[in-house]
């Protein structure tokens, strides 16, 4: 007896601690046309999956969320496997079981037409679905895909639950306009506006919005002061670096304005506007004379396809 009651102790410590392992946690969501037909699968599953040592949660749904049961195994709130069940919502006369097994990146779906509605017949074909599947993923096997038990037709199909993850976004491209063209300036005290060449080049990304980009303008001309008897002719050139916006970056007709600052050049040189006047008039030498400015400018363009467009702009110093 003593030999034998050490026996007992020894096999009671190598088996383990007496404490009884957890059920294995499963969640079914079911979406069914009346209440009943929700509770009468519940009851049934109920009874099937008490042979086997699995704790289900059931929730009722208004509709099987496709995206719900696309999700990666990683997020799902149950341990062994998650159910979904369509019972005749989204297709009248159609049954729908997804089957998301968390150790597996695909999803099992099966669908059982429903010739004769909602009867007990399908009830219990939908159960038993649901019980021989989660059986075999309680016991390590796969999930079957092969007929079911009953052997009612199924339409079966397996889905991945991977994400592809969505193309990168394209890079922005790059805008480089460059333009040449002629105009008219007209200094504030003159009396004439003399022509001008100018020079433009724009660089920037094509954002979604606003799309800044760097405006450079060179202009190049001459002007008159006129005076009395002694006129001051100009002749000079700028260079100015703004920064543009555009309202509509990606539209045909595009419109920027810009702000920034420049330099310019500045010949002086006084002239006789009088030829009449008196020859006692000494005319001082021509200079140079350099100056700053802030310039605001705007410009509208019209693109006649990718690489040729038209533009006009004015600007204030």
């Amino acid at each position: 007896m003593p030999t034998t009651s050490l026996l007992l102790l020894m096999i009671a410590a190598a088996t383990g601690d007496g404490t009884p392992a957890r059920p294995t946690p499963v969640e079914v969501a079911i979406a069914a046309t009346t209440p009943d037909a929700a509770a009468a699968v519940r009851a049934d599953l109920r009874e099937l999956l008490a042979r086997f040592d699995v704790d289900a949660r059931y929730r009722e749904i208004g509709a099987v969320d496709r995206t719900e049961v696309l999700r990666p195994p990683a997020e799902a709130p149950c341990a062994l496997a998650c159910v979904w069940l369509d019972l005749g919502v989204s297709a009248p006369g159609l049954a729908i079981v997804y089957i998301s097994a968390t150790a597996s990146e695909q999803v099992v779906i099966r669908r059982m037409p429903l010739s004769a509605g909602f009867d007990e017949v399908a009830r219990e074909e939908v159960a038993h679905i649901v019980a021989s599947s989660l059986e075999a993923l309680h016991a390590g096997r796969p999930l079957p895909v092969g007929t079911s038990g009953a052997g009612t037709a199924t339409n079966v199909s397996i889905v991945s639950t991977t994400v592809t993850p969505p193309p990168p976004s394209p890079p922005p491209s790059r805008t480089m306009l460059l333009g040449l063209g002629a105009g008219a300036a007209r200094e504030a005290a003159g009396q004439t506006a003399l022509p001008t060449l100018g020079l433009s080049l724009l660089v920037g990304a094509d954002a979604r919005r606003f799309s800044p980009a760097l405006w450079l303008q060179a202009d190049g001309g001459e002007s008159d002061l006129l005076g009395s008897p002694v006129g001051l002719r100009l002749r000079g050139g700028d260079l100015a670096a703004l920064v543009a916006l555009a309202t509509r970056p990606h539209a045909r007709v595009v419109a920027r304005v810009g702000l920034g600052l420049g330099a310019e050049l500045v010949a002086m040189t006084p002239h006789l506007d009088d030829p009449t006047a008196s020859s006692d008039v000494q005319l001082d030498a021509g200079h140079l004379q350099p100056g700053a400015f802030a310039r605001a400018a705007a410009r509208l363009e019209v693109r006649a396809g990718e690489r040729v467009g038209l533009f006009v702009a004015a600007a204030l110093d």
